[in-house]
């Protein structure tokens, strides 16, 4: 029964984490009269600027550099010993700050390198595989950046896909990782957060937890797919 209830209030603290920053980053690209891909001439200019905007769109309540780096003091993540190395660790990050927003939860900036190609509606053609340099229709594999999202701060368990999610940015706005258009395996639902790629999970589960409003991969993942059940009731 607890773990009932604290899976409710996952769904419900990640969803509303994922509006705030759906409808921040919205409202950045209306004011700006740019969007994201427009914001820079590289890919590192683009997430830089959009990661600069963003407090003034949201309610942040403190603000650290991941373990101190840069010669800057940490603070909100001050005995942070879990995950997820791209929250925590500064490597690969460009020394972003991590945001505690006024809901408690914690997020931070991966720059992926991606072109920024890739849309909400994913509406623009495209060809190619993987790797190839061009992008697969039906799939976010060119991203601008991933937001590494902590639904519940330095509380635990601390641990992807339990209390840690990823989204991606996009030209126009935010996607939740591992939705049901991707066609990669590194991003698709079945092979990285029910695990059946030999690789295994690599926080690709919150897709599913925001648009199935339930955490049931925990529980009976052989039942479950975009293609499948939607619970482990159905």
């Amino acid at each position: 029964m607890i773990a009932g209830y604290q899976e409710k209030v996952t769904v419900v603290r990640l969803t509303q984490t994922y509006n705030l920053l759906l409808n921040a980053t919205k409202q950045m690209i209306q004011d700006e009269g740019l969007t994201i891909d427009q914001m820079g001439e590289t890919d590192s200019e683009r997430v830089t600027k959009y990661y600069e905007l963003l407090p003034k769109y949201l309610k942040i309540t403190d603000s650290c550099v991941a373990n101190g780096a840069n010669g800057v003091p940490e603070t909100c993540l001050t005995g942070y010993k879990h995950f997820t190395y791209r929250l925590v660790n500064s490597s690969g990050v460009l020394g972003y700050k991590r945001h505690v927003l006024a809901n408690g939860a914690i997020i931070g900036m991966y720059n992926t390198g991606g072109s920024c190609q890739q849309d909400m509606t994913l509406q623009k053609p495209g060809t190619g595989e993987a790797g190839s340099g061009s992008f697969l229709y039906g799939s976010y594999q060119h991203y601008c950046a991933m937001i590494f999202v902590d639904i519940n701060g330095k509380k635990g368990p601390n641990v992807s896909d339990k209390d840690i999610f990823i989204f991606v940015l996009v030209q126009d706005g935010v996607v939740p990782s591992g939705s049901p258009k991707e066609v990669i395996w590194t991003e698709k639902f079945a092979e990285q957060c029910l695990g059946e790629h030999p690789a295994g999970s690599t926080s690709k589960c919150a897709a599913w937890v925001v648009y199935n409003k339930n955490m049931d991969y925990l529980h009976c993942p052989e039942k479950l797919g975009w293609n499948k059940a939607s619970s482990c009731k159905d």
